[in-house]
């Protein structure tokens, strides 16, 4: 669960011991179980004083500006303040894509295919989070620009509008994608760049008009 910084002139990383996955205390009813069958999603391993523990590896990574979303295993995400090293919240149910939008808001994805709204700027963790879709698919990764979202699931990836009700297009891809990037060029055109898990990289073009009105696909 702890997490490394890499220094690229330097080609070496070192840790960064403040920020890491939480563990999680094993339960006694859970010792009796073999130790591969302790911690599902995770390894289990005892502190110094003996006690068992679950120890969980992030799965998504997303900064913007002083803020560091975390995702984790155990199905957590932290929201860290980088100059603190502190966590600030921690969202349950996202274990699948992440992404920043505009205004302080974090976009995240459920395996169940659930994909909600976060906005850090309200105090209160349950009125700040609202569900905007539900793909009735695991989602992979998310990609996000002003109030568009490219949303990554095992075979397609769909574009979305915040205040739309109804998916803009669906492009197929070849496998499920690790990483997901929108981008506007000026006022007229858009991109989705996609990194897949079977080693290609895709582009998809679309016009901008085109995704402020419902129903039009995306051009590839």
């Amino acid at each position: 669960g702890h997490l490394l910084r890499w220094t690229v002139a330097k080609r070496e990383a070192s840790p960064m011991a403040t920020l890491r996955c939480r563990v999680h205390m094993v339960s006694p009813g859970r010792l009796s179980m073999p130790p591969n069958r302790r911690c599902p999603h995770g390894t289990y391993d005892t502190n110094r004083k003996g006690q068992g523990y679950c120890a969980y590896p992030p799965t998504q990574l997303r900064r913007r500006g002083a803020e560091l979303a975390l995702a984790c295993r155990d199905g957590y995400t932290h929201i860290v303040d980088l100059q603190s090293k502190k966590a600030r919240y921690r969202l349950s149910g996202a274990l699948g894509g992440l992404a920043f939008a505009d205004e302080g808001k974090l976009l995240f994805g459920r395996l169940d295919g659930r994909l909600q709204l976060y906005d850090s700027t309200v105090d209160d963790v349950d009125d700040s989070t609202r569900e905007l879709f539900g793909l009735r698919q695991p989602v992979y990764a998310l990609g996000a620009r002003g109030e568009l979202f490219g949303v990554g699931t095992k075979r397609s990836v769909t574009l979305l509008h915040q205040r739309g009700k109804s998916a803009l297009g669906a492009l197929r891809v070849s496998a499920p994608p690790l990483w997901v990037g929108l981008a506007l060029e000026g006022k007229t055109k858009g991109a989705l760049t996609v990194i897949l898990q079977d080693g290609q990289v895709a582009r998809y073009a679309f016009a901008v008009r085109q995704a402020q009105t419902p129903k039009q696909p995306p051009e590839a």
